[in-house]
């Protein structure tokens, strides 16, 4: 730190000869200012060797001349002198560049250690250690790669697949190492009993700048992994679930994945691989989907397959519509309809030259499962989920399938993990379920390989606390259904600090944290800060003498004159690029590449100006976001109407948490949609928190943040929503009276320089004093809904999760359902046994407690007197009381969601309040 400032910003000077591409000077003095400016480099991959889908996907070869000239000083015996560089040579080439790398680490030691402190050592140490590691997994995968014929034909279709889709021509280095490494992982967990070193007890955590690319590396594992399944015979069910805190985020995240399923499905069609379509399933629940497709029981009859058949109103998308993007022509074509014969809502493809369409002469619908009673049924490949979604395993029977539980099939309706069809149950009309006649027996299958947990950071408090006890409950019931199979677990976040302890208490696993940090900030053998390429501006003031609405006012408005000018003269704007000091940009202006001729200079500037149109406007507080709108149409459009010069007004829209899935789609598809195709063009989207996940649109490059956020990894995240493909500009009004804020503005530089140091530690306690409480009811009905009545289910009376059944279980020597076996899957499901030594007392104390509840519990649901109209397990436990008739401790139905802590209470109006209500009602 050069210098704090006291009712300014200080920022420190560096000399103007050494700015150049290779530069990092040290500053030469400091200067004070009112308007503090830092200049964020922009985060680019390194790029030793092309990685071409191609080479990787053994079409093609590579040439010497392809390769850098440090590359081919250094070639090993294995390559040097080929003619042609194929997959192997590729792999073993990157393989000696991270050796080279590991020893250049080495090199620097001394230098980079200089007086360092002993943490700074140690961290040094740590670095080299995990790059290491990488090295070794990457190492032990190659060779995989390279001679077992299954994960090689794995390995070449994963990278057809991306070939297919033409988005990009090869990986990025952190996207392949790390497919490849985890490559070990996938082929021990699919043959135990095979001597394959592995890491399936550590969750890999990729931590990458947001925009980086962490969910195609992913998504890469997630269709080698599909393509592995149906190699080595699995040919339906679940291969990943993948969780998200946020709808926004699955909702985004299922286009990406449907994408590239889909073109995955067709590469598995073109080589003639056994096994049912990859799919998709949309697991999040009834706010944004149905749960039920038809419920018989409710008075005014639900059917939500009519619904589908429907039309929508008028210029509206249908309610149903979660992809308006084929995922196999990439065509906005994508129409709902319902199948009653099916039990299905379907997304069908309208476009005549859909490969889909064309494979099934248009008479099938897309693979894609958006309602939870069809992602049951049908097991998709990859489902995508809310973190939510994860409890309803203590509710829903159904829920077995996604675990490989599966019984029999259904020609017409899917899977089943029971003797019947699910189609067979009492939700449906009479003339709507299926008879069951055609039913056939089928083999269940693993569980799934991958358990994905996206913005892991967001995964925190009593949320997290809950979330951690389902979690290993999963694995518990992956172990019971799959022998032993343990899933692997992949988080990524692009802010975290704590994973160490935050991945321990969720996942009762050790971390790995990847890629591994280089031995200078921002400078890895995976990626590097640019010296010279800016990626975002960072501005920083304080109101003085002015009120902060009108200083808000004024950033956006300016802001929005500043652009139409120039929109209205690029002449000006090009003189301006063209009258700079190259010391001070990124470029010269003939770097710039700008046509000759005037008029398609013109043009080119215009598009320019078209990415710095839309201005994002974040609030901490939802409140001050309906009032920023009301300024937007009054205040601000007020003075661009009544301006000197040729000014439009602002369209505003908010997006909020209470903002609608359907809404926040449309207003995405009309800010990326083609200038010419806006009718309403919006230019100020007003939001809080909800857009700093999820909300990816390359026109957003301006953001003003109207204080600070409350966590420094929440203003990194929303800040990254602007500047991810083209130079953005973030504003910070910061609050004149908020002493964090003073903070902020007075070592602003300071700040944005190490601000991924500052990132707070992610508050997370799995032994949460009351957590037990809110959870164990959730994970003792899950044994019965999911585990035991898949075991012995058909050979009782009544199923195992009616209280009926347990109470016929309970008195049959054969049926495994004592209350021993019970206890013991509840510890291991809360992993009570197997602490840590820093968690000792505190799973001691956790066990303690968790028997005392389960002495109390399970004798009073065995003696209790449920009303014959419902003696569903989930409900009856929600009645237990003591001999006092007190509710006991933990006697609560599970939770439907993991922030379903408290009672709901009835709040009803008054008589004069009613009147009131009436009286406004009535008008």
């Amino acid at each position: 730190m050069y210098a704090v400032g006291e009712n300014c910003a200080a920022e420190p000077i560096y000399p103007a000869e050494e700015r150049n591409p290779l530069a990092d000077p040290d500053p030469v003095g400091v200067r004070t200012v009112t308007l503090p400016v830092y200049e964020q480099s922009k985060y680019l991959p390194r790029e030793p060797i092309p990685l071409q889908f191609d080479v990787l996907a053994d079409n093609a070869s590579l040439s010497e001349e392809d390769l850098p000239a440090h590359v081919l000083e250094d070639l090993p015996e294995q390559v040097n002198g080929t003619d042609e560089i194929d997959l192997d040579d590729l792999l073993l080439i990157l393989q000696n560049e991270m050796e080279r790398a590991e020893g250049h680490y080495l090199d620097v030691g001394d230098e980079v250690l200089s007086d360092k402190s002993d943490e700074a050592e140690r961290r040094f140490e740590e670095a080299i250690s995990s790059f290491r590691d990488e090295r070794r997994r990457f190492e032990q995968g190659r060779k995989l790669i390279r001679d077992d014929d299954r994960v090689r034909e794995a390995f070449t279709l994963l990278n057809e697949t991306f070939i297919e889709m033409g988005d990009f021509p090869g990986w990025r280095l952190f996207q392949l190492v790390f497919i490849v490494m985890s490559i070990p992982d996938i082929v021990a967990q699919a043959d135990p009993d095979r001597e394959v070193t592995n890491r399936l007890d550590t969750a890999d955590v990729i931590y990458y700048p947001t925009g980086g690319g962490k969910t195609e590396a992913y998504l890469g594992l997630v269709t080698f992994t599909a393509f592995h399944d149906r190699l080595r015979g699995k040919e339906y069910g679940t291969t990943a679930l993948t969780k998200f805190p946020l709808r926004f985020l699955s909702l985004e995240q299922l286009q990406r994945a449907a994408e590239v399923l889909g073109h995955a499905e067709l590469v598995r069609r073109e080589d003639g691989l056994e096994g049912d379509p990859f799919s998709v399933g949309y697991f999040v629940g009834k706010d944004n989907v149905p749960n039920k497709l038809m419920d018989e029981r409710r008075y005014d009859r639900v059917d939500r397959i009519q619904e589908a058949k429907d039309d929508p109103p008028e210029d509206q998308d249908h309610e149903f519509l979660i992809l308006s993007e084929c995922p196999f022509c990439g065509n906005e074509s994508v129409e709902i309809d319902g199948d009653h014969e099916r039990a299905r809502v379907d997304h069908v493809c309208t476009h005549s030259e859909c490969p889909w369409v064309k494979l099934h002469d248009g008479e099938e619908p897309l693979p894609v499962y958006v309602t939870d009673r069809e992602v049951y049924r049908h097991a998709p490949t990859f489902v995508v989920s809310t973190i939510d979604k994860i409890s309803i395993v203590g509710m829903q029977r159904r829920f077995r399938t996604l675990l490989g539980h599966i019984e029999a099939r259904c020609p017409h309706h899917g899977f089943t993990g029971e003797e019947d069809c699910l189609v067979d149950d009492y939700d449906y009309p009479s003339k709507h379920t299926c008879d069951n006649e055609d039913l056939v027996e089928v083999d269940s299958v693993d569980p799934p390989s991958l358990i994905i947990q996206d913005e892991l950071h967001l995964l925190r408090e009593e949320f997290g606390s809950f979330d951690s006890h389902y979690e290993t409950l999963l694995q518990t019931l992956a172990e019971e259904f799959g022998d032993g199979w343990q899933m692997k677990v992949v988080a990524a976040t692009a802010t975290i600090k704590g994973a160490e302890r935050q991945v321990e208490a969720l996942y009762r696993r050790e971390h790995n944290t990847f890629p591994a940090q280089g031995p200078r900030l921002k400078q890895s053998f995976y990626a590097y800060a640019h010296p010279r390429k800016v990626g975002r501006n960072m501005i920083g003031g304080i109101p003085r003498n002015v009120s902060r609405t009108f200083a808000i006012n004024r950033i956006h408005e300016e802001q929005a004159r500043i652009v139409q000018e120039f929109q209205e003269n690029p002449a000006e704007l090009d003189g301006a690029i063209a009258d700079r000091d190259p010391n001070e940009g990124e470029y010269d202006y003939d770097e710039l590449d700008f046509s000759p001729g005037e008029d398609e200079r013109k043009d080119e500037l215009i598009d320019v100006l078209d990415d710095y149109e839309v201005q994002v406007s974040y609030h901490y507080a939802k409140d001050n976001t309906q009032l920023m709108k009301r300024s937007v149409r009054t205040m601000i459009n007020r003075n661009l109407a009544t301006a000197d010069g040729n000014y439009h007004t602002l369209r505003p829209v908010l997006m909020t948490g209470e903002t609608p899935l359907s809404l926040v789609r449309t207003y995405k598809d009309e800010i990326e949609a083609d200038r010419e195709d806006r009718e309403e063009p919006i230019h100020v989207v007003i939001a809080t928190s909800m857009i700093s996940h999820g909300i990816d649109i390359e026109r957003f490059n301006f953001i003003a943040f109207h204080g600070t956020p409350r966590s420094t990894a929440e203003y990194i995240q929303s800040y990254s929503r602007v500047g991810r493909e083209h130079p953005g500009s973030v504003y910070m009004s910061f609050h004149p009276m908020q002493v964090k804020d003073q903070s902020h503005y007075h070592q602003f530089h300071h700040h944005h320089e190490y601000e991924d140091l500052l990132v707070e530690a992610t508050p997370l306690e799995r032994w949460a004093k009351y957590g037990i409480e809110q959870t164990f009811s959730g994970l003792f009905c899950a044994l019965f809904l999911q585990l035991f009545d898949g075991e012995y289910g058909g050979e009782l009376s009544e199923r195992l999760y009616d209280w009926e059944g347990l109470q016929e279980a309970i008195h049959r020597d054969e049926i495994d359902v004592d209350r021993q076996r019970v206890e013991n899957l509840l510890a291991r499901a809360y992993d009570v046994h197997d602490a840590s030594p820093s968690d000792a007392d505190a799973a001691s104390i956790y066990s303690e407690r968790l028997e005392k509840m389960f002495d109390d519990l399970w004798p009073a649901l065995i003696d209790a007197e449920p009303d014959d109209d419902n003696t569903f397990l989930p409900h009856v436990f929600g009645t237990l009381t003591d001999e006092n008739d007190e509710a006991l401790v933990g006697a609560r139905e599970p939770m439907t969601n993991l922030r379903d802590i408290d009672e709901q209470i009835p709040i009803e109006p008054d008589t004069n309040t009613a009147k009131a209500i009436n009286l406004f009602t009535n008008q």
